[in-house]
């Protein structure tokens, strides 16, 4: 996934379709992660954000990084998900793969 292959989107714009919906913390079932239309929660607190941008990669795989008005170099967010239906969010300070919850 190239730099200029990145589609920069306004704050309103909503996340991809492969992002929305309800995840789980794969370690830590406790710990929930909803993207919903343009919103995040995470761990049921709404979290406010810049903008974010997006990349489609080749094998099917959706890449967003959320930027944070009060961010240090590190702190942004990268949320990709799979081909394979996982979700995986990082950043310098975290790892963590996250499964989609199904009712």
């Amino acid at each position: 996934m190239d730099q200029e292959d990145r589609e920069y989107l306004g704050r309103d714009a909503p996340f991809p379709h492969a992002l929305q919906g309800s995840w789980v913390e794969d370690s830590d079932p406790t710990l929930v992660l909803i993207l919903s239309g343009s919103e995040i929660f995470w761990g049921g607190v709404d979290k406010d954000y810049q903008d974010k941008s997006v990349v489609v990669g080749e094998d099917g795989s959706v890449s967003v990084v959320v930027d944070f008005a009060d961010q240090l170099e590190g702190d942004e967010l990268n949320l990709v998900a799979t081909g394979e239906g996982d979700m995986y969010a990082f950043n310098d300070h975290l790892v963590s793969r996250y499964v989609r919850i199904t009712n």
